[in-house]
């Protein structure tokens, strides 16, 4: 019955949405890869309908937020799995694909913590280290990047011919646009099942996933970055940016960093004219002033272990956060 409505690409709602106040969901389908099919936009749960009429498997998949019927884009703690499958399943009542009784099972479970560097330059470093692991064999890394160094970090495992992700780290203020390179860093891992291997919703529930998160990273092998110093334009930058130099005269001083590093500077400074030295001493000045032109104190980046001891404590205190 149900295959016979999908053929048609729709599926059609049997009667009234039981729940006051959720929209109904939109279930225009298409034909997938592996022979199921597939919602081309999400529903009203904010996920994606998936449909496998010969194997009688229903699913729904998407951000536990978006499930949740929350636009926000915030990291929520596991336990809270069991609501947004009780919400999908009324959904899927409504569409007549749900009897009520049926097992629950977890298809995907994607893990995350972010990670905020008071430095930023000390976020870049350690993006361009874990760039520049070395998997262990089964495995490869894949390496993104925006100009300004390593952005999105990706590690494939390799069975076969079939090439499982496994996990990412990247920069989360790229990809938001709201944060600068660096600032904030998001270790993701990425578990998946298939068919019988599915867990129980009361096993995924009952177990701790912090483990899981810290061990796909053993795989990487990233080497630490022991201390990496600002620049004098990074350094400027900064000033410019919290106020402490005035913009104008700050992009000033930028051209004469620029112009003191290169190989043939006086050369630089005779287009200036007669008043090329005289403003060559002045910027000068202006830049000692500022301590630019001493050495930058090192910033140390932490290890990839350190990052993620934290894990459990963000996930707790996720879930303390949802619970009020």
């Amino acid at each position: 019955m149900v295959a016979g409505r999908l053929r048609a690409g729709w599926i059609d709602h049997k009667a009234g949405m039981p729940v006051e106040g959720v929209p109904e969901p939109q279930c225009e389908m298409r034909r997938s890869k592996l022979g199921g099919y597939v919602s081309r936009q999400s529903i009203a749960t904010g996920g994606k309908l998936m449909v496998w009429p010969p194997a009688r498997r229903v699913a729904v998949e998407g951000r536990l937020t978006s499930l949740l019927l929350d636009s926000s884009d915030r990291l929520c703690a596991p336990d809270l799995i069991e609501d947004a499958a009780r919400l999908a399943a009324v959904h899927l009542r409504w569409l007549g694909l749900l009897d009520g009784g049926e097992p629950c099972f977890l298809r995907r479970l994607d893990l995350a913590t972010d990670v905020e560097f008071s430095d930023r330059t000390a976020g870049r470093a350690f993006l361009d280290a874990v760039s520049r692991a070395k998997p262990v064999p089964g495995c490869k890394l894949n390496t993104w990047t925006a100009g300004h160094g390593a952005e999105t970090v990706s590690l494939y495992e390799f069975s076969g011919k079939r090439r499982e992700l496994v996990g990412r780290i990247y920069d989360r203020g790229d990809k938001t646009g709201d944060r600068p390179h660096g600032e904030l860093v998001r270790i993701e891992r990425q578990l998946r099942w298939q068919g019988t291997d599915c867990p129980t919703l009361e096993t995924a529930l009952g177990s701790s996933w912090t483990g899981e998160a810290l061990d796909w990273t053993q795989k990487m092998r990233a080497e630490k970055v022991g201390a990496v110093a600002l620049d004098e334009h990074e350094r400027l930058l900064r000033l410019i940016e919290d106020g402490s130099v005035p913009t104008q005269k700050g992009l000033r001083l930028l051209g004469s960093l620029f112009v003191m590093q290169r190989r043939d500077p006086l050369v630089w400074w005779k287009f200036r004219g007669k008043n090329g030295p005289a403003t060559r001493r002045k910027h000068r000045g202006e830049l000692e002033e500022l301590g630019l032109l001493s050495p930058s104190a090192a910033v140390e980046v932490p290890g990839l272990s350190g990052l993620l001891g934290g894990a459990r404590e963000k996930w707790d205190a996720l879930g303390a956060h949802w619970s009020r």
